[in-house]
């Protein structure tokens, strides 16, 4: 009997105050901006030249220290999930060093477990086509337990002197296990497109192999995501759009027929302007952007991991996103938590 890869175990981490690494809106818990400096709410006001009352902060503002890195706060939260896993799939824009990232997140499993360590600059469809992977390798049978991790500290390539997007992006992560399943539910189908002729939209210029790091280029400030907004809204809303309506049609799924809608939490006017035009109720659009900021890659898991208590076994639920590339696709799952 074929197997299908069902959802076991959810976890989401936007909050400082039970982690190492997060923020929200920019001056809500920013980590690391330099090596040394720490970050406080009087430094956030003075790079962004932001008046206080136009800034919202949290209650308990993180503070945080350079011995904070990206794998210490995956280890803490995605300790559970990890023991017992057969393999892992990590996906992140950010990674301070490649082999140490895989080394230390093994470190939590009983046994070492074979880590699939996936950097996508800032290509937000990645944590989808990985959850479509991870079930491939339990529908092969190759695997029984697969974690698909999505980490991103987004603070390090925002440039808080640019104030058309730092206040968009914030640091998360999420994590989820896939086990097989004999029933209908789990990851069912996927649709995902990529078209390069977006990629001076929205991109990092420098950092990679085409262009690598050099005095020049942090003198030139090329290691900031740069964005063109109104392409990326228009291409955004259009590509969500179409690729959400096309897994639907191959699933003979009607509008009706979805509970939840969750799209890649970019922008508000963006998500509004998808569920308008695929005519979705809004009650069934789900929403977090306005707490956590965009955590690329992690926000779909950590909408997830928010609104899990409010899914039920045998929902339906579209997830859909847009990133650099530009790349798009949707995805349709039967929730069976």
């Amino acid at each position: 009997m074929e197997h299908k890869a069902g959802f076991v175990n959810i976890v989401g981490n936007p909050n400082v105050g039970k982690s190492t690494l997060m923020n929200d809106l920019v001056g809500e818990r920013i980590s690391i901006i330099t090596s040394k400096a720490q970050t406080t709410r009087h430094r956030i006001m003075g790079i962004v030249n932001t008046p206080d009352y136009q800034i919202v902060f949290s209650d308990t503002p993180g503070v945080l220290t350079p011995k904070y890195k990206l794998q210490e706060s995956m280890l803490n939260f995605s300790e559970g999930a990890l023991v017992d896993a057969d393999v892992l799939i990590y996906v992140t824009d950010v990674v301070e060093d490649p082999s140490k990232n895989a080394d230390f997140l093994a470190k939590v499993a009983k046994e070492k477990i074979p880590v699939l360590l996936v950097i996508n600059k800032i290509d937000l469809v990645k944590v989808q086509v990985q959850l479509e992977d991870g079930a491939a390798y339990i529908k092969s049978g190759l695997r029984k337990k697969v974690v698909v991790v999505a980490a991103e500290k987004m603070s390090s390539m925002t440039n808080y002197t640019d104030r058309a997007t730092c206040p968009l992006f914030g640091d998360g992560a999420g994590a989820m296990l896939l086990e097989p399943t004999e029933e209908n539910v789990g990851i069912i189908d996927g649709v995902f497109h990529i078209d390069g002729q977006g990629l001076e939209h929205l991109w990092m210029p420098a950092g990679g192999s085409a262009l690598p790091a050099s005095h020049e280029t942090i003198d030139a400030q090329q290691h900031y995501v740069i964005q063109d907004g109104r392409n990326v809204y228009k291409n955004a809303v259009t590509d969500m759009l179409e690729s959400s309506l096309e897994v639907m049609k191959r699933n003979n799924l009607t509008i009706e027929d979805v509970d939840w809608f969750i799209p890649h939490q970019a922008n508000l006017r963006i998500i509004e302007a998808v569920g308008s035009r695929l005519g979705i109720d809004n009650e069934k659009v789900l929403v977090n952007i306005e707490k956590y900021g965009n955590t690329s890659a992690a926000s779909i898991p950590l909408c997830l991991d928010e609104y899990k208590n409010r899914l039920k076994k045998g929902d339906r639920v579209i997830l859909t996103a847009f990133g650099a590339g530009f790349t798009w696709g949707a995805l349709y799952i039967i929730w069976d938590l």
